[in-house]
């Protein structure tokens, strides 16, 4: 295999539960066998503008090294995402178990040709008993910040979480004084519903946040024969 994936006719054909995160990403191999190479959302599903700037692919053992390495201090993560120090095995043995992909939640590398620019995530957020939404957040390294990567990153984020499970929204949220982030979450889509306050601790006190989501029915998603929309 080169990495690519193959289209969504032949993804769907594996023996994956339905709805499950892992039927793009591990097409073939197990979840124990990671598949390396860039790999864009439109590649397998026809979601992503064709103009947008970055690719997505999954975390590959390679990435642990580089993944730690954003999270090494105030400078790499950015004033409102440093949160201290914490343990720097505990996402190698995350990967080694899940390949940092499940049906809780998940983290890919975001691409700009071949550079690592960053990482989407998303995790599970329970609202009913039989309902979620999707949280999601975004971290570029310090150099390719500035540049318009993020909101691209989150826009095909959200259309691939709107093509491969069935939940009806996708929130993100941040502190009211990341002014980038905001113009990122509106120019991926997102609406800005209101304020939560003193709901994220940092630097010794609490800090007010603002929450954006994006709704289903927001975003026109094509099948696979169909020529690419915009969110």
């Amino acid at each position: 295999m080169d990495g690519r994936l193959p289209v969504e006719e032949e993804v769907i054909k594996q023996p994956f539960p339905p709805g499950s995160l892992l039927m793009l990403f591990y097409p073939v191999a197990p979840p124990d066998v990671t598949p390396s190479g860039a790999v864009t959302v439109a590649a397998s599903c026809r979601l992503a503008r064709m103009d947008d700037p970055v690719t997505l692919r999954p975390v590959t053992e390679d990435d642990l090294s580089w993944l730690a390495s954003l999270r090494d201090g105030p400078v790499a993560t950015g004033p409102h995402e440093w949160h201290g120090w914490r343990d720097p095995r505990w996402e190698r043995r995350q990967w080694a178990e899940s390949g940092l992909l499940g049906d809780h939640g998940g983290t890919l590398v975001v691409l700009h040709g071949t550079d690592r620019v960053g990482t989407v995530d998303w995790r599970r957020v329970q609202t009913g008993p039989t309902a979620f939404n999707w949280a999601i957040g975004v971290g570029l390294a310090p150099e390719f910040r500035g540049r318009g990567y993020g909101s691209s990153a989150q826009r095909l984020l959200v259309r691939y979480l709107f093509a491969h499970t069935q939940v009806n929204r996708v929130e993100a949220t941040t502190e009211i004084t990341n002014v980038a982030e905001h113009r990122a979450l509106e120019k991926a889509g997102f609406t800005r519903e209101g304020i939560l306050r003193g709901t994220t601790f940092r630097q010794g006190r609490w800090h007010d946040q603002a929450i954006y989501s994006v709704l289903r029915d927001e975003v026109k998603l094509e099948d696979s024969a169909a020529v690419d929309g915009e969110v």
